[in-house]
């Protein structure tokens, strides 16, 4: 019984290795064919690049590029290779691809914009020669902060065949001076809004942690300053809500869409 248990393990076993042994080569057939695959890739990304710095466009389809690359599904072609390398990617502002518009559209703004800070003072040299310092920064802080922030965009777009690692800088750096430009445009309406105010501008800008810098300790519970700016918000989207309904109200009361039909 022992012989007959022994020698059925062994058949098993030698099955087993039967099995095994094509698995492993499919295995090993199935990465080459995978590490080929990816060297025709590179290959053609490689072929493409050269082509593009010898002044040609060599466009690449979405299929032919990394994932990280073709961030939008719907963009089907018109990709330019991954260079990684600064130089190749600026000169694709001298042929037509899928990110042109988005380079160019931020760009010249930009551009003119930075111009236009520069022509401002002579601007207000000869228009508002009374024109305050104050005055003449919350323009000078507008222009500059738009300069950036277009500026930045036209490179992210242009870096964006970089590599991943440029591509992911450029984006977080896009965003950076997407936020630096909204505060910059607050700060304009908030000087036009209190010019005549000086005070009350210094009392708002100077406000912080008001009331409880005050009286520290008094407003631990109830009547912090973040306490108040959420009873504010509260009563904003209360005050947005009325004027929503209202809206409604009278569109719906002097029916103004049938009126024009």
């Amino acid at each position: 019984m022992s012989v007959t248990m022994l020698s059925n393990r062994t058949a098993v076993a030698t099955a087993a290795a039967g099995i095994e042994q094509p698995l492993d080569e499919g295995a090993t057939a199935a990465g080459v064919v995978a590490v080929t695959a990816a060297a025709v890739d590179v290959g053609i990304t490689a072929a493409a690049a050269a082509t593009a710095i010898g002044g040609g466009a060599a466009l690449l389809s979405i299929d032919k590029i990394p994932d990280w690359y073709g961030e939008n599904p719907f963009i089907q072609s018109g990709y330019r290779p991954v260079f990684a390398a600064a130089k190749p990617c600026f000169h694709s502002w001298l042929y037509l691809h899928n990110q042109s518009a988005n380079i160019f559209t931020h760009l010249v703004p930009g551009v003119l914009a930075l111009a236009l800070n520069a022509a401002l003072l002579r601007y207000f040299s000869l228009w508002y020669p009374d024109a305050t310092l104050a005055d003449r920064a919350v323009f000078h802080i507008y222009l500059t902060a738009l300069s950036l922030c277009f500026g930045i965009s036209a490179t992210y777009h242009t870096m964006l065949c970089h590599s991943r690692e440029s591509a992911d800088l450029w984006v977080r750096l896009d965003y950076v001076s997407i936020s630096i430009l909204i505060f910059s445009s607050f700060i304009p309406g908030l000087y036009m809004g209190f010019y005549c105010e000086p005070g009350l501008l210094k009392m708002y800008l100077g406000t912080t942690r008001f009331p409880e810098c005050w009286k520290p300790g008094m407003f631990d519970y109830w009547g912090a300053s973040h306490q108040l700016f959420h009873c504010f918000v509260v009563l904003g989207t209360v005050s947005h809500f009325a004027g929503i309904l209202s809206g409604f109200d009278w569109n719906y009361t002097n029916q103004r869409c049938a009126a024009v039909l």
